[in-house]
């Protein structure tokens, strides 16, 4: 993306890790994030545990949550625990440049559903 952003995705440590592991590990990389930048397509699976979780855990650690998803009726929670809500991924990624500045900014968290 840009040399303002240092992308942190669980996925490229998934297998190497017990499964209690793999969660400690994307726990921690969501807690050491400025900003959490969750996407949630229509019909994904991600919504009903793994990427709510992160939002969740953002949430309690107080890290704003930037929610990008084309959903026609997203999960209230999802909406309540994020500071910004976006139904537009590049209006989405927009957001998140305009929205971080670059001397407050040490790891941003990706999490795109496939």
């Amino acid at each position: 993306m840009s040399d303002r952003f240092e992308l942190l995705d669980p996925r490229e440590h998934e297998g190497q890790y017990a499964l209690g592991r793999y969660v400690e590990t994307d726990l921690n990389l969501v807690a050491s994030c400025n900003t959490l930048f969750a996407y949630i397509q229509e019909g994904s699976p991600s919504e009903y545990f793994g990427t709510t979780s992160e939002i969740t855990w953002a949430f309690a650690n107080s890290i704003p949550v930037l929610l990008v998803t084309n959903k026609s009726n997203p999960h209230p929670f999802h909406l309540y625990m994020s500071k910004y809500v976006r139904t537009d991924l590049d209006y989405g990624i927009k957001t998140l440049i305009h929205t971080v500045k670059d001397d407050h900014l040490t790891a941003d968290y990706i999490r795109k559903d496939d």
